[in-house]
């Protein structure tokens, strides 16, 4: 219901999620996870959320996160992936980054890192990563996908049917 909501007013408004709600609908969308694990085991499941840096893409424009700012005004954004790891061997990754040449080309981005790589500074490899939740299929958000080959790929429908039909552009 959340996520639904969420999709409806970003397809009115056409703005990008900002991280603070992306981080409320995935902690709600662990929630899931927790209740299912209580639920099978009876035994009470952690869950820690590590913020994790995969770039800086300089001089992006305010205007391009926030609708009727400033086009002038730029700043040096941090490019943020979300692991969300519990004690019950879940490891949820939230966004997947980008890496892929063709994607990253020109744009400059500085300290890329793959995803993968990010995870691994926590002792995690691409094959811990058990779910992957797609907050929206922009470049810098789903591009990685490819890196965690064991994981569930989680995406509002809406989203997914979009993507995958009306807004499907040849590479």
């Amino acid at each position: 219901m959340i996520g639904a909501m969420f999709y409806k007013y970003l397809a009115a408004t056409r703005l990008m999620i900002p991280t603070t709600i992306a981080l409320l609908f995935t902690l709600s969308f662990a929630q899931h996870f927790v209740s299912h694990s209580i639920a099978q085991t009876q035994a009470k499941t952690v869950y820690e959320v590590y913020a994790l840096s995969y770039g800086v893409y300089p001089n992006f424009p305010v205007s391009g996160l926030l609708a009727g700012a400033d086009k002038t005004r730029k700043i040096d954004l941090q490019m943020m992936i979300w692991l969300v790891k519990g004690s019950n061997g879940k490891n949820i990754l939230v966004d997947t980054g980008c890496y892929h040449e063709n994607v990253v080309k020109g744009k400059g981005i500085q300290n890329l890192i793959k995803a993968s790589d990010a995870v691994a500074k926590l002792g995690l490899s691409p094959t811990d990563i058990t779910d992957v939740i797609i907050t929206h299929m922009h470049w810098d958000h789903a591009d990685g996908m490819d890196l965690f080959p064991n994981a569930k790929i989680w995406i509002q429908k809406d989203e997914y049917t979009y993507y995958t039909g009306a807004a499907w552009q040849s590479w």
